[in-house]
């Protein structure tokens, strides 16, 4: 066996890796693994390079067949935890990265994946803490702060999620995706005019990329700025007619507008694209209705629901529209469609209740399934309200000040609930009540 060989291949797979031609690279480093299957560097360079491809599977082989060599080796169980999350395996990544920790391999890149791990498996205190301490080793890793700031966006912290993706641009301000992610923190701050700068800075960077140029047309509609907003996504689908996106985006517009026939064309052309495009569907249905077109609606939503019968997103659309149209039965059988894919949907028993209500029949079934959505989400008000009213038209003034009171300490200022509220003898029982 020719070990200068077999070395020469190996810094061949090196170079190659560092030029970011992952190809050749991983070409000279099987040449080198055919000669010598316990080769660490070569195993190394080729699990980096199928990684740097988001080909996870063949990386997790190669740094799998990597710890096989050097076992008590910190650095190779962390690539081959790091690779594990990039795999969606994050609790075998998890796994690994502390048994990488355990070994004496306690640097930020792994807490960092730690972190992302633990994030992706919905322990957000513990991914926190993870993100917090890599970012104590290491304050200006960008791919820290980014993936800390989406996830603390995610759980509401907005404030502080702009501060994390707002060091991202100051750090990078060539990094789109984090101009975009600080858009939408802006969008959800109500900085408009923010997150049109945030969104427009993205485009300039990335002019190809279809979703930022949508993303600051869309800012634009929230802003009032209509004419903008159209010319906006009028120039996305010049360059691209096929954007579904795009062509629902410009249907907002036209319907900010009032122009709903306009918008009727441009929702349906979206639909034709992306037929079960919820956000479309949403803006075609509305159309429709302002523009005369109802039935048109319901054929397009039904449509939606044969070619993704399992996505509870298009029932629930399909079961509001019959709702609205006053067509209870039909409402409840899609209600019920959306319990057989997820039963514990807590929207669909109240919906279910609801037009049972409007039927004015079988009230205790909607006591029933109302109690149900209570079970499934307590603290959400709506069902406590609809409670209350089937409580008021059985003369049971007790128990429908009880739940009114309920819906009152979740903090919501829905017009119904404050209706009710005021009525005197719910307002003579609440006052006993203090």
């Amino acid at each position: 066996m020719d070990r200068h060989y077999i070395q020469t291949l190996v810094e061949r797979g090196r170079y190659f890796l560092e030029e970011c031609n992952y190809e050749k690279a991983i070409d000279f480093f099987l040449r080198a693994l055919e000669m010598d299957t316990d080769l660490p560097d070569a195993l190394e360079g080729l699990g980096q390079a199928y990684a740097a491809l988001n080909d996870w599977t063949a990386a997790v082989r190669a740094f799998e067949a990597l710890v096989n060599v050097v076992p008590e080796d910190g650095f190779a169980s962390y690539l081959l935890g790091h690779v594990l999350g990039g795999a969606g395996e994050y609790e075998s990544s998890l796994r690994e990265l502390r048994r990488a920790k355990d070994l004496g391999y306690d640097t930020p890149e792994l807490h960092a994946a730690m972190g992302y791990s633990l994030h992706m498996l919905g322990d957000i205190d513990a991914a926190l803490s993870e993100y917090e301490t890599a970012l104590r080793l290491e304050p200006d890793d960008t791919t820290t702060l980014f993936n800390a700031g989406k996830l603390l966006a995610s759980v509401g912290r907005l404030d502080d999620a702009k501060i994390m993706l707002e060091r991202v641009t100051d750090i990078d301000p060539d990094d789109a995706t984090a101009w975009i992610a600080l858009g939408e923190v802006y969008e959800d701050l109500d900085s408009l005019e923010d997150a049109v700068e945030s969104y427009k800075r993205a485009v300039e960077i990335n002019p190809s990329d279809i979703r930022a140029r949508c993303l600051v047309a869309r800012a634009c509609t929230l802003l009032g700025m209509l004419d903008e907003a159209e010319w906006e996504f009028m120039q996305v689908l010049a360059d691209e007619p096929e954007s579904g996106s795009a062509w629902a985006g410009l249907g907002e517009v036209l319907l900010a507008g009032e122009r709903f026939e306009e918008a009727v064309v441009a929702f349906k052309r979206a639909i034709e694209i992306e037929p079960t495009s919820p956000f479309a569907l949403t803006g075609y249905v509305y159309a429709c209705e302002n523009a005369g077109s109802l039935m048109d609606a319901q054929a397009v939503l039904v449509s939606a629901t044969k070619i993704d019968p399992n996505n509870c997103t298009l029932w629930h659309l399909l079961a509001g529209f019959e709702s609205a149209r006053n067509d209870q039965e039909r409402a409840i059988e899609a209600y019920k469609r959306v319990l057989e894919i997820d039963p514990d949907d807590a929207v669909a028993h109240s919906g279910i209740a609801r037009s049972l209500m409007i039927l004015d029949e079988n009230l205790e079934e909607a006591k029933k399934h109302l109690m149900e959505s209570v079970r499934l989400d307590p603290e959400w008000h709506y069902p406590y309200v609809q409670l209350g009213e089937i409580a008021i038209r059985e003369k049971d003034f007790e128990s429908a000040a009880r739940w009114f009171i309920r819906a009152k300490e979740l903090g919501v200022d829905d017009q119904e609930l404050l209706e009710y509220l005021s009525d005197p003898t719910i307002e003579r029982i609440m006052a006993r009540e203090k």
